[in-house]
This record gives structure tokens, C-alpha cells and sequence, in this order.
């Protein structure tokens, strides 16, 4: 791990490191908690209980048994089985506000090559080598500076996004709407995850020929909030 990119981020307006986990810290393997991660990023876990940077924009999770701690966010139950298996073969270690994941490929026995999965498609961009290279050239550089504009116009005009929180558009771009500020609300954050999964999976099994004429909120079977796309044929 990077020392130097810690203490960099320590001196930036908007980052909080979660404290020590001494669990992580005490044990040889984290096989416990059913993930066997690289050795820099369980380093860095065995410091902190986790990170978040830009006024909640940003973090890594924690290894620990919290709602939002690397275990319960990667259960299928959670919110992955709204996106028809595109993200089962990846653990997701970190994220942005709008729900885009960095993960690790559960293909990859080392675990090292870091993908960004984005939040409306799930399609994978690989962005860095191993866990110390994101730290610097994604979670650093976006402390700083983020690349997304609106991501940086919505902490102006939502304020700081809670662990629990994640920004959304509504309604999606996948649906024609534009990508401005004035669309963008707060939402819990495995409902936001759920809302882009039901969206981009039922896009992809459109009828041929079909036009989308309304977007209707359901509850399926276990009480979950949905969203349903209805088709006129």
C-alpha cells in the first residue's frame, strides 16, 4: 500500500477514513469474511475501517458486518439480482456516488486487476492494476478534482451524500432524458443500484418494434420497490 497517497488524502477538504478495524488487523486471512483480498487492499483495511472522499461521493467499503461493509453490499439479495447476473462474477470493493463500482474480478485468482463497472449498464472499463493504483489514479485524483461535472454541480446542490446514499437521474438517460443537474434526487443507495438494474435489463429485452409508454413502480414478490417498463406493441 501507498503511504504517501494516504497522507495526501488526509490533507483533502472532504475525505474521512474510517477507524482502525482491529479484527482485520489481528487475523492472517480474511477468508473469514468470504473474500480473499490482495494484500494492499487488506492493508489498507486493517487501517481503516473503510474511506469516503468528496463529501460522500466516493468510498471504499469496510470489511465489517455493517448494511453497507463488503459482504452484505456484494450479496446477490442486496441488489445485484436486478441486473440478471452482468455483475455476479465481480466483487465490488468501492464506489461513486452515481452507483458506478470498482471491483475486482472473481475470475482473476489474484484479485489485483481493478474494473469500473458503470451504474447504468454494468459494462466493465479495467482502470488500474491492482488496489495501490486505484487509490491513486481513481480515489486520489477524484478527492481532488472528479472528472464528472454534474456529479461535482450535485454535491453543490444536494450537499454531502451519507454512506447509505447514492444520486440518480430521473428519470435514467437510458430513457432519453437529459444528463443535467435539475434531474438528479438522492435515493438509498441499493434502490438506486435496483432502480438502473430493472431499467438497463428490461431495455435490453424490449419487444422488437415496441414503444416505451410508461414507467410504472411495483412491488415484486418480497416486497422490494421495482421498476417496470411498459410497452405499447
Amino acid at each position: 500500500m501507498d503511504v504517501s497517497s494516504i497522507e495526501k488524502l488526509r490533507q483533502i477538504e472532504g475525505v474521512v477514513f474510517g477507524p482502525p478495524s482491529q479484527k482485520v488487523a489481528t487475523t492472517s486471512s480474511n477468508s473469514e469474511f468470504g473474500w480473499l483480498l490482495p494484500p494492499d487492499h487488506k492493508a489498507f483495511l486493517s487501517r481503516f475501517s473503510g474511506a469516503s472522499a468528496y463529501w460522500g461521493y466516493f468510498r471504499i467499503f469496510a470489511l465489517d458486518q455493517s448494511e453497507m461493509g463488503l459482504d452484505a453490499w456484494n450479496a446477490n439479495e442486496g441488489w445485484k439480482f436486478a441486473w440478471d447476473g452482468r455483475c455476479d462474477c465481480y466483487l465490488c470493493f468501492a464506489e461513486t456516488g452515481w452507483g458506478d463500482q470498482y471491483a475486482y474480478s472473481l475470475t482473476d485468482p489474484n484479485l489485483s486487476t481493478v474494473y469500473f463497472l458503470d451504474a447504468l449498464t454494468m459494462i466493465p472499463t479495467q482502470v488500474a492494476s491492482s488496489f495501490s493504483e486505484f487509490l491513486v489514479a481513481e480515489f486520489l485524483r477524484c478527492a481532488r478534482d472528479p472528472y464528472d461535472n454534474v456529479l461535482r454541480q450535485a454535491k453543490e446542490r444536494l450537499g454531502p451524500l451519507s454512506i447509505t446514499e447514492h444520486i440518480i437521474y430521473t428519470p435514467s438517460p437510458l430513457l432519453g432524458a437529459p444528463e443535467t443537474v435539475e434531474g438528479v434526487i438522492k435515493v438509498p443507495a441499493r434502490q438506486a443500484m435496483i432502480i438502473n438494474g430493472d431499467v438497463a435489463v428490461q431495455l435490453d429485452e424490449a419487444p422488437i418494434g415496441g414503444r416505451l409508454v410508461r414507467v410504472a413502480k411495483v412491488l415484486d414478490q418480497f416486497g422490494r420497490s421495482r421498476i417496470r417498463l411498459i410497452w405499447e406493441h
